[in-house]
C-alpha cells in the first residue's frame, strides 16, 4: 500500500492504539466513518451536509452540557480555527473528570486550506504541553511525529505532479528516511516533526 502522506501515517498508527470508551466525540470529524468501526461516536462538524450529530462553529462555546463526554476526538482542527484555546477549554468542559482527550495537529505540513475553511497556525510541542495543562488537563502527553528526513521525504513527494507517483516517491523514500530520523533523534538533533500527538486526561 502506498503512503500518499507520511504525516497521515504516523498518525493512523497512534490512532490505532487508542481504546475508545464511555460516551466518545470526534470533534470536526463530519461522519467520522474512518474511526473506530466497533465503537458509537458522536461527531461534529461545521457543514451539515456532512450529517454529523452536531453542526456547529469549533470556535464557539459547545452547544452540549458539561460532563457529557469520556472520551474526545479531535484531529488535524486546530490550525483551522482562529480561537484554538477556546475550543481546547471547551473541550475540557464537556469532559468527564478522569476522561481523556486525543488531539493531532501538524507542526511542518503545506498550507491547507479549502473552500471556507482556513489554515491559521502551526504549533510547538512546548506549546502544546503549556497550554493543556494551562486549561486545566492533569496529564498531558505529547509526542513528535517524524523526524527531519521524514519531513523532507514528505515535502518531497509533494512536488511530484501525480498522486500515485507522489505516494510512489514517499514510499520509497520513507522506511530508510525513519532509520536516519531514529539515528538523529538517539543523537539529540532530531529538529523537525511532522506534526504532534497530544494525550490529555482531565
Amino acid at each position: 500500500m502506498l503512503i500518499h502522506s507520511i504525516l497521515r501515517h504516523y498518525q493512523d498508527n497512534e490512532i490505532k492504539r487508542i481504546q475508545p470508551s464511555g460516551n466518545c466525540i470526534d470533534l470536526g470529524g463530519g461522519k467520522g466513518d474512518y474511526l473506530f468501526k466497533d465503537s458509537i461516536i458522536h461527531t461534529t462538524d461545521i457543514n451539515g451536509e456532512r450529517k454529523p450529530n452536531y453542526t456547529f462553529d469549533l470556535n464557539q462555546s459547545f452547544p452540549m452540557n458539561s460532563y457529557m463526554f469520556d472520551t474526545v476526538f479531535c484531529f488535524n482542527v486546530l490550525e483551522h480555527l482562529h480561537n484554538p484555546c477556546g475550543c481546547i477549554e471547551e473541550t475540557y468542559r464537556i469532559m468527564t473528570p478522569g476522561g481523556k482527550a486525543y488531539f493531532s495537529f501538524p507542526f511542518i505540513f503545506p498550507y491547507h486550506a479549502s473552500g471556507p475553511q482556513r489554515d491559521y497556525l502551526r504549533y510547538t510541542h512546548e506549546w502544546a504541553e503549556m497550554k493543556f495543562h494551562y486549561m486545566g488537563f492533569s496529564e498531558v502527553k505529547v509526542k513528535k511525529l517524524g523526524g527531519n528526513f521524514t519531513v523532507m521525504a514528505d515535502l518531497f513527494g509533494n512536488t511530484v505532479p501525480t498522486r500515485f507517483l507522489s505516494g510512489l516517491v514517499k514510499t520509497i523514500l520513507f522506511y530508510p528516511a525513519s532509520m536516519l530520523d531514529w539515528m538523529l533523534d538517539k543523537a539529540g538533533r532530531r529538529t523537525m516533526y511532522h506534526s504532534l500527538w497530544v494525550e490529555a486526561v482531565k
